[in-house]
């Protein structure tokens, strides 16, 4: 009796932590992520903070069928879609930047990281009025602007 008794209490505990255990790629609520941002931040592998040289926008926009984003870099257009969002992953997919030549090599250089890092973000975090996507030791800071 007593083995049946502690049979039950294991399949009772490995059940309630097979139920709260998150599968961070469930399909949430991404209505707090749709909207308008601006870059305000941008540090890079950790200990290299890249100042912005102009105006970066973001914008994620959602239909029934799918999430995306797209917006302006320092000469480009760029945008790409929402493959996967759980609580605290993303992951984009079909990226694209128009192929504009900068006016100089700075924002070349900028842009180029820009990209590079934005169509590899594996993480994210919106606190507020401010948006964070990070992949591995980058992170790039967004505000939100108004519509």
């Amino acid at each position: 009796m007593r083995k049946i008794a502690l049979l039950n209490i294991i399949a009772l505990v490995l059940l309630v932590v097979a139920c709260s255990s998150t599968d961070d790629n469930v399909q949430v609520d991404t209505s707090n992520l749709i909207g308008n941002w601006e870059l305000d931040g941008f540090l890079y592998q950790e200990d290299i903070i890249i100042p912005i040289p102009k105006l970066v926008s973001l914008n994620f926009s959602k239909t029934e069928e799918k999430t995306t984003l797209n917006g302006q870099s320092t000469c480009n257009g760029y945008g790409g879609q929402i493959a996967s969002i759980g609580e605290k992953n993303i992951s984009i997919t079909e990226f694209y930047f128009t192929e504009i030549a900068c006016t100089n090599q700075t924002l070349n250089t900028f842009e180029s990281t820009y990209f590079n890092v934005l169509s590899s973000v594996k993480k994210y975090l919106i606190d507020s009025n401010t948006l964070i996507l990070s992949y591995e030791d980058s992170y790039l800071t967004f505000k939100r602007t108004p519509k």
